[in-house]
């Protein structure tokens, strides 16, 4: 879930950042930032109850995304990573594929076959209605840990894109006669993403631990909800492993990283 949560922190904070900077000191850029400052302070518990209470509570016939998904009471689910109204055989999810699957709900819902599904509607494949149904159990959750994650992005990105606007290279590009499109997002927008990478290792970081409470907030089975539990039960064999997986993940991240400044700024070199 953190990851998938980073997939929308990213590009909505490096675009947001992007017109905010050329469109400096405009309403935009105000409203913006005021939004960027916001994410950042506020809590992500509360943000993500608030998200609760906007987008999944009501009655019948207040879901307004009752057209798009076909679901009543609301737009998307608030806790759980699958509808616990389908019927699933024997001990749940794991139970559809050999060796428990992946874990990875998105990628083992197109190995399910539709006679393991008891419940599966007339016109649905299994496949179709298990990815859908773990994409809207993910929405909420995912959401709210992107945009708070954004707010920060947003503002690095802002600033980042703001020197580089200054430099004397852009102003050569612009007398050039190139278009100012180009000139953003051809010549600026690679350098200023090396500081936007720069803090992709700590972004991981803080969405792994954004992700203990997110997922406790919307009971969604995921590694943070069980470092909480392991914790709760001091269940040490689990709280290590957890422990080792992410540092794991945090040395992953920062080598990516190093491989992404080869590849955004020409002056580095991989040896």
């Amino acid at each position: 879930m953190a990851f998938l949560a980073l997939f929308i922190a990213y590009p909505l904070g490096i675009i947001l950042g992007i017109i905010s900077a050329v469109r400096q000191d405009r309403m935009f850029d105000h409203i913006s930032r005021f939004f960027a400052i916001a994410f950042v302070s506020l809590p992500i518990f509360w943000f993500a109850m608030v998200l609760q209470l906007v987008f999944a509570t009501g009655t019948e016939s207040s879901g307004i995304c009752d057209p798009l998904f076909g679901t009543s009471g609301g737009c998307f689910p608030i806790y759980g990573r699958h509808d616990p109204s389908l019927t699933y055989p024997v001990d749940g999810f794991a139970s559809f594929y050999p060796a428990g699957g992946t874990g990875f709900h998105l990628i083992d819902s197109w190995f399910v076959t539709d006679e393991k599904l008891a419940t599966l509607p007339e016109g649905w494949s299994s496949n179709w209605l298990l990815f859908k149904d773990t994409l809207l159990h993910l929405a909420l959750p995912c959401a709210a840990l992107g945009i708070a994650s954004s707010g920060s992005l947003l503002r690095y990105m802002r600033a980042s894109l703001l020197e580089v606007l200054h430099e004397d290279y852009v102003r050569t590009a612009r007398a050039k006669g190139l278009s100012e499109f180009k000139v953003v997002i051809v010549h600026a927008c690679r350098n200023a993403l090396v500081p936007i990478v720069t803090i992709l290792g700590f972004s991981i970081g803080g969405a792994i631990g954004g992700a203990v409470l997110t997922e406790t907030i919307f009971a969604f089975n995921g590694m943070g909800r069980v470092a909480v539990k392991s914790i709760q039960y001091l269940d040490f064999p689990v709280i290590m492993g957890v422990t080792l997986i992410t540092a794991a993940i945090f040395l992953l991240s920062n080598l990516i990283v190093d491989i992404l400044y080869a590849v955004i700024d020409p002056r580095v070199r991989l040896e």
